[in-house]
This record gives structure tokens, C-alpha cells and sequence, in this order.
């Protein structure tokens, strides 16, 4: 994986973000079903957009610019993937990603 990380190297973040890189190749195909990672469609200025998505998992583009607002639009007006993430883990991937950007985006 080996991704650069723009952040402060030392907070417990980054260091999460080095720790998962360095141990992805141990996630099983059937962990890798239960995660889901979301990220700013329009760029995020502490993450870059590589370093969040995982290979097997659920992995979403808010459509929205900036960490903390990709975070707070995606936990409340563009909540519904996660929330159909969490409560139906068994929906197909691709309903999920066509609904909400049918519903979203038009």
C-alpha cells in the first residue's frame, strides 16, 4: 500500500493510518466485506484520496469538498450509504453506489 500521508506524522491518527498500512495484506476477503471507507469526491486537504480506499471493501466518494465538511455532510444530509451499509451489510455494493448517486445527484 505504502501511500504518502499529508498529516501530523506523530498524532494517533497517522500513526492508525501507517499501523492499517502496514498490516493490510492480513485482511481477509470477508473482513475486507466489512468496511467501509468514505472520502471527498472533490478533495480532502489532510488525506489524500488514495490513502482511503482498501481493496475488497465498500468504498464511497462523498460529493463534497474538505475533510470536515466531507465528514459532517457525510453523517448527516448524504448519511444514507452508511446507513444502509450498517443496517443491510448484505446489499449488493453496486445497488448501494447507484441509488444513492440516483437519489443524490440526480
Amino acid at each position: 500500500m505504502a501511500k504518502s500521508w499529508v498529516g501530523a506524522s506523530g498524532s494517533a491518527f497517522a500513526q492508525s493510518i501507517r499501523l492499517c498500512e502496514s498490516r493490510e495484506d492480513e485482511l481477509a476477503d470477508v473482513d475486507r466485506l466489512k468496511i467501509m471507507t468514505v472520502r471527498a469526491m472533490f478533495g480532502d486537504e489532510l488525506v489524500p484520496s488514495d490513502t482511503t480506499i482498501l481493496k475488497g471493501a465498500y468504498n464511497i466518494k462523498i460529493p463534497t469538498p474538505e475533510h470536515i465538511f466531507s465528514i459532517g455532510m457525510a453523517l448527516t444530509l448524504l448519511s444514507k450509504p452508511i446507513i444502509l451499509f450498517i443496517t443491510d451489510p448484505n446489499l449488493p455494493r453496486e445497488f448501494l453506489i447507484r441509488k444513492f448517486y440516483k437519489e443524490t445527484i440526480g
